[in-house]
């Protein structure tokens, strides 16, 4: 009730009477979709498979598979970030919209722009092969650690944060490798200055249910880039073959990092980075809001004018 009334007062202040209103988590259908009862929209944003992280019980799973029911069925939108999403989501609400990832591209155009690399990377010997991100449990750090113990003349760069849990001890093992190099945590604005110096872009994911839906927000910052991909067999990645290379299994992933490092065309070069131009988080936004242009007319009086808050 309290929190109720707080944003209450943050409407009032806004001069906001009737919002459109973003839910991202399926907890939010107990906690939070009754907040606001004046909400001219309420729109569910789904960017995971919340019930395939492998951290929660068989129960939490449950809890979240019926919190999600819940949210689907009440929300007037659903925006999906990947195919698999929007196969397993709209079922349970018609206006179930596919809208995937994007990028910053003017912060990558700006990057290429600038011929220096970061100190530390420029210390590193070529090819590089980078990834660039969140170090955690949903990467696959055992097919790295073939790929760099059987490449001794590739250099592997991770720059991001880590987070290993159970692969603690792989993680280990790979920062004793002489052809591994952990560069740490870098500000958000340095990261396409780094991602620009790898000669080939990492996606080495565990295959599981929550990869399987995802959209990589790592695969449109390497478009952008303009640098070749090597990833696993993600359904979202597929659609951008030729210009990443895919491998059938964990265990060729080399053969598909090889294939990277051999496609120095510049004309995949240049087509990635068109890839990258046409889905920008400017291109996104303007999705979104003809989704939500499109709802609010469709429910409008006769007559009258539609407008976002």
């Amino acid at each position: 009730m309290a929190r109720r009334h707080s944003l209450q007062r943050a409407l009032c202040k806004l001069q906001m009477s009737r919002p459109v209103v973003f839910f991202s988590q399926p907890s939010m259908v107990t906690d939070s979709i009754d907040e606001i009862p004046a909400a001219r929209l309420r729109v569910y944003h789904v960017v995971d498979e919340y019930t395939g992280y492998g951290q929660f019980s068989p129960a939490r799973r449950r809890r979240i598979q019926e919190q999600e029911k819940g949210m689907l069925r009440q929300v007037d939108v659903v925006l999906v970030v990947s195919q698999k999403l929007y196969e397993a989501k709209s079922p349970l609400n018609a206006h179930t919209y596919l809208v995937p990832n994007g990028v910053n591209y003017r912060a990558y155009a700006a990057a290429l722009d600038d011929p220096r690399l970061p100190e530390d990377l420029q210390a590193i010997r070529r090819p590089r092969l980078g990834y660039s991100g969140l170090i955690s449990q949903k990467v696959d750090l055992e097919i790295l650690k073939s790929l760099a113990q059987e490449n001794t003349e590739w250099s592997f760069v991770f720059v991001g944060e880590v987070r290993a849990g159970e692969q603690a001890e792989t993680w280990r093992a790979l920062l004793a490798m002489p052809n591994v190099h952990y560069l740490g945590l870098v500000d958000i604005s340095q990261v396409p200055h780094y991602v620009k110096g790898f000669d080939v872009g990492l996606l080495p994911y565990v295959l599981n249910r929550q990869v399987e839906n995802s959209c990589p927000l790592k695969l449109y910052d390497y478009l952008a880039a303009g640098i070749p991909i090597a990833s696993v067999d993600v359904p979202a990645v597929r659609e951008f073959v030729p210009y990443v290379h895919l491998a059938d299994s964990p265990q060729d992933f080399g053969r598909a990092a090889r294939g990277a490092l051999a496609d120095t065309a510049p004309e995949h070069r240049l087509a990635r980075r068109n890839i990258a131009a046409q889905n920008s988080w400017e291109a996104r936004v303007e999705q979104i809001s003809t989704v939500i242009e499109n709802h609010l007319a469709a429910n409008a009086p006769s007559g009258s004018q539609v407008e976002i808050e």
